[in-house]
């Protein structure tokens, strides 16, 4: 009896500490940073204009290394708190690694982020998230073509996992779209860019500079084919008028465009190409105050002055901007208001008919009578002892 006893006291305790460390497990998974993701449960849909751009924000800090009283600005502090717990300990599979290294790279320690996902090249099952790390770390770097290879052979030696912390069902489904459609076309584009720029002279590379057009992200190009006539930002006349697009070139945007470029900029916030062509698409929306904070930004901060399309569009939108703030503002009012109304004249007394001067001495009367009334119960009152 006793030892039956013991047998399932030994049982018991086996299934809570099976238990408690699978919940262990599960809490040691890394989660994705829930602001640098679009969408939530109710579907897939771009962030407002002001919340992206402040999330944008923060990943543009925690890049900017440069020192504030001696210490790092507070969202690059955050990271770097970060980085420094999950190093006290070496990861336990690839999907810890490439969270690390991803950390890592927001901070632009990309060396640092190479030695965190090297070890892990050499696990018997690749991770999948190892291989797309390590692609962005490449094209962190400007080498898009290696930054291809990584991503291709995460999608051919592994599979999306079918959960990922931090991601709903939605969203998980759309990343891998994103990393199975555009990241590879993104890739490819850039890759282009960088061979058409080989062996050019200052001069040519100053000329291809003006010349650059909006990133051709959209639309995908079909199965087979090698290049696509990329959208073009105009309207039924060729020409360039934010909150007009050409049936035809409306066409060449997928519905979740605006939401696809905005999540493309949480992995890849210091892409000026990119953030030029969310531009493009919050002119194309009509949005031209988003636009022109958009074109603003890449112009001075990011230094992109020198493309004559941006410029010319930047153009376009600040002036159309400025007609429509205006076009709201409330109209002159003059100085001095209407003149005032001439005073009504007074009133003249009505007249005072016989009617009421007859009620006016039946109240009299009655007012005297009331008084007369008093006076002689106040006599009566006193009796023989007051006399």
């Amino acid at each position: 009896m006793m030892e039956r006893w013991q047998r399932w006291v030994s049982l018991l305790a086996a299934v809570i500490v099976g238990i408690s460390g699978a919940g262990r497990g599960r809490a040691s998974l890394p989660s994705e940073d829930p602001r640098f993701v679009v969408g939530d449960s109710s579907g897939i849909h771009p962030l407002p204009f002001e919340e992206f751009y402040r999330r944008l924000g923060i990943l543009m800090n925690v890049r900017d290394e440069r020192l504030r009283d001696g210490q790092p600005n507070p969202d690059r502090q955050a990271f770097l708190q970060r980085v420094q717990q999950g190093g006290q300990r070496p990861s336990s599979n690839g999907r810890e690694a490439a969270m690390r290294a991803a950390d890592l790279l927001r901070l632009g320690k990309i060396d640092a982020a190479l030695n965190v996902l090297s070890p892990r090249l050499r696990d018997p099952r690749p991770d999948y998230f190892v291989a797309i790390v390590l692609g962005h770390i490449y094209a962190e770097r400007g080498d898009w073509k290696t930054a291809l290879r990584y991503h291709q052979e995460g999608l051919l030696d592994a599979r999306f996992p079918s959960q990922v912390p931090g991601l709903n069902e939605r969203q998980r489904e759309w990343w891998e779209k994103l990393d199975r459609d555009y990241v590879p076309h993104y890739y490819r584009l850039r890759l282009q860019e960088a061979e058409e720029r080989q062996g050019k002279t200052p001069a040519e590379l100053a000329r291809l500079a003006e010349e650059e057009q909006v990133l051709g992200l959209f639309p995908l190009p079909e199965r087979g084919q090698a290049s696509v006539q990329p959208v073009r930002f105009v309207n039924d006349n060729g020409e360039y008028e934010p909150g007009r697009l050409a049936a035809a070139e409306r066409a060449k945007l997928p519905p979740d465009a605006l939401a696809i470029v905005q999540q493309m900029l949480f992995w890849y916030p210091g892409d000026t190409r990119l953030f030029w062509l969310l531009g493009e698409l919050y002119a194309a929306e009509g949005n031209v105050d988003a636009a022109f904070q958009i074109f603003d930004a890449c112009t001075w901060g990011r230094q992109y002055g020198n493309r004559r399309l941006l410029m010319e569009h930047r153009h376009v939108v600040d002036t159309l901007r400025q007609r429509q703030a205006a076009s709201r503002s409330p109209a002159d009012e003059p100085l001095l208001g209407p003149s005032s109304p001439e005073p009504a004249a007074p009133e003249e007394p009505a007249p005072i008919s016989m009617r009421s001067i007859a009620l006016y001495f039946v109240l009299v009367g009655l007012v005297a009578l009331v008084a007369l009334a008093r006076a002689v119960a106040r006599r009566r009152g006193r009796g023989p002892l007051h006399r």
